[in-house]
């Protein structure tokens, strides 16, 4: 499960401390290359940052700030 930083602390303050680690080797089809625009809208662009969905808040983060629970 891919989360960010803010989802993995929730879950760890509900369920205790979990193993995991920053994602790495994340599937292909879980990565999304664009930006958000002025209206915080995401722009998909196959040109620009790499990006993961949090499976927890289904929100778009950078893949550098997702970590994977184990």
């Amino acid at each position: 499960m891919y989360v960010c930083e803010r989802c993995l602390r929730a879950i760890e303050d509900h369920n205790g401390e979990q193993f995991c680690r920053r994602a790495r080797d994340i599937p292909e089809e879980l990565i999304h290359y664009g930006f958000y625009n002025d209206d915080g809208d995401f722009v998909e662009d196959k040109y620009c940052d790499e990006n993961i969905v949090c499976e927890f808040c289904e929100e778009m983060i950078p893949i550098t700030e997702a970590v994977e629970i184990m």
